[in-house]
């Protein structure tokens, strides 16, 4: 709970602040590190022959708290941007979102069953890149068009991305 504490809101705060970034970037790299984390990370430290055991537990307790955290989040950040947000819709719609995998989850293993599934860890960790794949491809639908529309802007947003992920990444470490 304290990594995962750590990971979506102190860090993304402290870090951003001292870069001197417009508030609207700050707002945005806080918005990213609050949101859901990548639930690949765990078959990455496994393909790459890590122990992926607290990667894994982090992510869990992150995307269980989600509708909590993001919606505080949420419920603080945006109103400072002009931006007004239903928020129980919005803490219901990231409940379903986080609710909906877990349960399908739990099918799977009552219908499959667990030890069926152990016995295919390296291709459902395959599979995990798969999705991530077709995810950040949906994800990057209209950037192509911001990079052309606005070069800089777009180049400045991406330094600033790669900068805050190679900070988080050291304290981290």
């Amino acid at each position: 709970v304290a990594v995962t504490g750590v990971q979506t809101c102190a860090l993304p705060i402290f870090i951003t602040w001292p870069m001197g970034l417009p508030d609207e970037w700050r707002t945005l790299l806080v918005l990213q590190a609050a949101g859901p984390p990548i639930g690949s990370a765990a078959a990455f430290a496994m393909f790459l022959g890590l122990e992926a055991s607290l990667c894994m537990v982090s992510t869990v307790w992150a995307t269980l708290g989600l509708p909590l955290t993001l919606t505080a989040v949420v419920a603080w950040l945006l109103p400072l941007s002009g931006i007004q947000v239903d928020l129980l819709n919005f803490f219901l719609r990231v409940l379903v979102l986080v609710a909906l995998p877990f349960v399908i989850a739990a099918l799977m293993r009552r219908w499959v069953g667990v030890a069926r599934l152990k016995g295919h860890d390296d291709q459902l960790a395959g599979w995990n890149v798969v999705m991530l794949v077709i995810f950040a491809v949906a994800v990057m639908d209209g950037v192509q068009d911001i990079l052309l529309r606005d070069t800089p802007l777009a180049l400045s947003l991406l330094a600033t991305a790669c900068a805050t992920v190679v900070i988080w990444h050291l304290v981290g470490y």
